[in-house]
């Protein structure tokens, strides 16, 4: 019985043939080494478990094949690493510490976290790199009855299973499923990616995948399967390890380390039909509006071109024109004319050469084409000289 500390190449008794382990057992205070609430310790599933008295504190799920317990990042890579070893039916945990790395420990805090300290020869003092529980929704079963710890998130957050709703305003409550499961009426398993594996497992030795889902499917108690090829091992555990669970799963984690496995989970088929066949509907429905939405910006544009072509041009009256010759402004939005030219220009303002009457006045032909040539001199476009619409004015 190690107290609260393991060191490299020390091994920590997981189970034996009587079904005991060793522990290390937290200090109960900085300065006080007595035994605390706190203990460490395996099972016969190769979890690691915190113990706060008889209730689980924090839990390492079941060994997945995953070697490397922490990663300490230096240019070597990592130093530490984890290895299940089966002696005799008794198995245990060894850590191993690569050759030039700092002195290592791991600890079993007196605040009941899971610490691994490297020794820092500049400071001289223990850095820690690696701590369990991370978040306060780590802590066992934090979540609720189907209910997971997103550690993806910013700030890690409860949430609910795949078609599971939230019990109510506090998460400690769980989720409940959003429609029951009936059993003979069809059920789908949908594949959870890079989850925590939950506790409360029943684990079934000596499966391949297709056989361990097969266990699951074809009990209607079965919520959810695991399943993990452990060859890379050696001989020391079994070639594989199906995990089924036949009631709640509890304490369920979404990894951000890239570390967890796929968790198969049970839902009704109808749930499944009915995401695809929204998705059926949904995608031509978007589809038409993006469309639609394409021919009325067309459309809209076309309406504002023409509007522009239509719009009259605007005038200036005689009393802002004075005696100037200036004939057109590039920059200005009136079309300056010289009083004195529109009036030769349709012959004093003739009946003769009315051409019509409209809401906006009259309309003149062009009297003089000697006018008209002076008019196109001055830098009038040519369309304008074509025919003249101007206000009746006295």
């Amino acid at each position: 019985h190690p107290t609260d500390t393991i060191l490299p190449n020390m091994s920590l008794q997981l189970s034996n043939n009587n079904n005991l382990s060793t522990h290390l057992v937290a200090w109960r205070a900085p300065d006080d080494p007595s035994t605390s609430d706190y203990s460490l310790g395996g099972d016969s599933s190769f979890q690691i478990l915190v113990w706060n008295r008889t209730m689980p504190y924090w839990r390492r799920a079941a060994l997945d094949g995953v070697l490397v317990f922490a990663m300490y990042q230096s240019k070597s890579g990592p130093i530490m690493s984890q290895t299940i070893v089966n002696r005799g039916g008794e198995f245990y945990l060894t850590y191993t510490v690569s050759d030039g790395s700092a002195s290592m420990r791991m600890i079993l805090h007196y605040t009941g976290m899971v610490k691994l300290l490297a020794w820092n020869s500049n400071s001289l003092s223990w850095d820690v790199f690696f701590e369990r529980p991370g978040s306060s929704c780590d802590r066992y079963a934090s979540c609720g009855p189907f209910g997971y710890c997103d550690a993806t998130e910013a700030v890690a957050t409860c949430k609910c299973l795949d078609g599971f709703e939230s019990v109510g305003l506090d998460f400690s409550l769980g989720c409940q499923r959003k429609k029951e499961i009936r059993c003979g009426q069809g059920d789908s398993f949908i594949t959870l990616l890079n989850m925590k594996t939950p506790d409360k497992f029943l684990y079934i030795r000596n499966r391949s995948f297709d056989q361990c889902a097969e266990e699951c499917s074809r009990n209607c108690s079965c919520t959810a399967y695991a399943y993990a090829n452990l060859s890379n091992l050696g001989v020391t555990v079994d070639q594989s390890r199906c995990l089924v669970w036949m009631g709640e799963l509890v304490d369920t984690e979404k990894r951000g380390d890239g570390l967890g496995e796929n968790l198969y989970l049970r839902i009704p088929s109808s749930s499944v039909n009915k995401k695809t066949g929204a998705l059926k509907i949904a995608l031509p429905v978007m589809a038409s509006l993006l469309i639609i939405m394409c021919i009325c910006l067309v459309w809209i544009r076309k309406s504002r071109g023409k509007d522009q072509t239509k719009a009259p041009m605007n005038y200036a009256v005689p009393e802002q024109l004075g005696n100037s010759d200036v004939l057109y402004d590039q920059n200005s939005e009136f079309l300056w004319i010289s009083f004195n030219d529109i009036i030769a220009a349709t012959d004093g303002f003739s009946d003769s050469n009315v051409l019509g009457k409209g809401g906006f006045g009259i309309v003149y032909k062009r009297a003089h084409w000697k006018v008209a040539r002076k008019l196109l001199l001055k830098g009038l476009p040519s369309v304008l000289i074509k025919e003249w619409s101007i206000l009746e004015t006295k």
